[in-house]
């Protein structure tokens, strides 16, 4: 019978384990100084080698014949650990024994001695599944454990351990094994099974197996079934569900380019062909890490794409578009749509960030400083908003007045129903027109309603200073969907959260003010007037009211 690779490459001491070189040092000098513990926890990620260390360890313990803290892998012990029918090493798997019953049990026989070593080592998997009271009648035993009782307690998640057990054992956190450890030990797998692979191809393998050894040997071994004569890179990324490093680069230029046409029939293809979305809006964002290093003159690997265009506030922008995405899409039922709007909200930003030289994003949502804005000129307008003077950002006071007038009257039955509207807004993504504040209003969530106003809010300030530039043709849009005149604003999480806090505290008066009839030619005005990055810096700062 076959026997998986991962299973047949299994360290069997301390020596052959990779990535962990502070656990396996301190391990041997516990053994060879006699100074073994009666618990253990082994923390951290999946295929990091918690188990194999405990296995080992196991074996050390109980060897008849350890040589500098090194298992002989002959003697009885030795060989019976090695062959999973050690009566002395008992696995226990939590995830399906969690419940106080077992533990229980396991309290019963705690006394009986070893059969043939020195120690009876208890191994719990995934230890962190028990139950509470599992976890109380375990820390029991592990107050006054018998004189050859050792526990090792494994887990992925060390925070759901109570700290009563981790008080009681001595903790050894395991890290992500390097690329470096792992490629070495995947060439000498090769070696040893005369496995055809190129060596690009084994260095994929380590960068996918993100830091897990069983991981990188289990794809290997698929990638050794999968190919009937070389293993090369692009297999791969086949097996994995990734793109190729050609596809990528031209992907990422023609979002650069806002080629739209191109890159939804890429996506369908992709997804068609049973492609890893997730996987590639991965490749996608470490591409843009990669072009990030490059604007900052770092020596890295060179994307063959021109970069004489971007900036690195542009960069950083969409990186921060792409990492929100791939939370959304782990936990969305339709991550294909997930997918497709973050291409939606890269493309139409992208001319927005080229040669962005500065975006402002300060600590705090009051502003220090407010650059004065151009004298609008007055003929074109009737009578100007009455809170604005010559002295004051003309913004900040539309900011103002819009979230004042939604905030006096709160009206949540009628919210309730433009939310539900909302939904409508993404049927708009492929137009023409209407593609760019679509993507922006499905991005932005409504917190507040009344008097005719909706306040939008966004994660960041550059989305809400984006909304605010294109505030009109927003309006636009959403008379278009629910046909009312609705007045929009949009700020940012953190203004929000200050606004509704002195909402909740009483601390602030809200009382409704009419807007000026020429509101919207004021606006056009005041942006024909200045350039998009100034008018980016002033959007946002949102100005308290005095309090009566």
């Amino acid at each position: 019978m076959y026997q998986a690779l991962y299973r047949k490459y299994r360290p069997k001491t301390l020596n052959e384990v990779y990535g962990q070189p502070v656990i396996t040092r301190t391990l041997t000098n516990e053994v060879i100084n006699d100074k073994i513990s009666h618990a253990y926890i082994f923390s951290g990620p999946r295929g990091t080698g918690k188990t194999s260390v405990a296995k080992i360890f196991s074996k050390m313990i109980n060897c008849r014949n350890l040589k500098d803290g090194i298992p002989c892998n002959k003697c009885v012990s030795c060989t019976q650990t090695n062959n999973g029918q050690d009566t002395d090493v008992i696995e226990i798997d939590a995830a399906s024994n969690n419940g106080v019953d077992e533990v229980r049990e396991l309290k019963s026989k705690v006394n009986l001695v070893p059969s043939y070593g020195k120690y009876k080592v208890y191994i719990i998997d995934e230890v962190h599944m028990m139950t509470t009271s599992a976890f109380n009648a375990l820390l029991k035993v592990l107050e006054e454990p018998p004189v050859h009782i050792v526990f090792i307690l494994a887990t992925t998640d060390l925070q759901k351990i109570p700290a009563t057990i981790m008080s009681r054992c001595q903790l050894f956190e395991f890290k992500k094994i390097p690329p470096k450890h792992i490629e070495e030990n995947l060439l000498k797998i090769k070696d040893a099974e005369n496995i055809n692979i190129e060596i690009d191809a084994i260095a994929e393998i380590a960068q996918l197996a993100n830091g897990a050894m069983r991981d990188a040997i289990g794809m290997l071994d698929q990638a050794v079934s999968y190919c009937s004569g070389n293993i090369n890179k692009s297999d791969i990324k086949d097996l994995n569900g990734n793109i190729s490093d050609e596809d990528l680069m031209l992907f990422v230029a023609k979002i650069f380019e806002g080629d739209i046409e191109y890159v939804y029939q890429k996506t369908n293809e992709y997804y068609n062909s049973g492609k890893n979305l997730n996987l590639i809006a991965e490749q996608i964002m470490i591409t843009m890490k990669t072009i990030l290093f490059e604007l900052l003159g770092l020596n890295v690997n060179k994307t063959n794409i021109d970069i004489s265009t971007l900036s690195k506030t542009g960069i950083l922008e969409m990186i921060n578009i792409i990492n929100k995405t791939l939370y959304d899409m782990q936990r969305a039922t339709n991550s294909k749509l997930q997918f497709e709007l973050m291409l939606i909200q890269l493309m139409p930003t992208t001319n927005e960030i080229i040669n962005k030289t500065e975006i402002t994003h300060p600590a705090s949502v009051l502003a220090k400083e407010v650059k004065s804005v151009p004298t609008i000129d007055q003929s074109t307008v009737k009578e100007p908003i009455e809170i604005v003077s010559a002295n004051t950002n003309v913004f900040d006071e539309i900011i103002k007045l819009r979230v004042n007038n939604a905030l006096a009257n709160i009206e949540k039955t009628t919210m309730k129903q433009i939310i539900l509207k909302k939904e409508e807004v993404k049927t708009y993504l492929g137009s023409s027109k209407y593609k760019k504040v679509a993507s922006l209003l499905a991005d932005g969530v409504i917190k507040a309603y009344g008097n005719n106003q909706i306040i939008l809010v966004y994660e960041d300030v550059y989305m809400s200073n984006l909304l605010n530039y294109n505030v009109l043709q927003a309006e636009e849009l959403i008379k278009k969907i629910t046909n009312e005149n609705y007045k929009l604003i949009a700020i940012n999480k953190d203004a929000w959260d200050i606004i509704k806090k002195d909402y909740n505290s009483k601390d602030v008066t809200y009382t409704f003010q009419a807007e000026d009839p020429q509101i919207n030619l004021i606006i056009t005005k005041l942006l024909e007037s200045k350039d998009c990055d100034e008018i980016m810096n002033t959007f946002g700062n949102v100005v308290k009211y005095n309090k009566e």
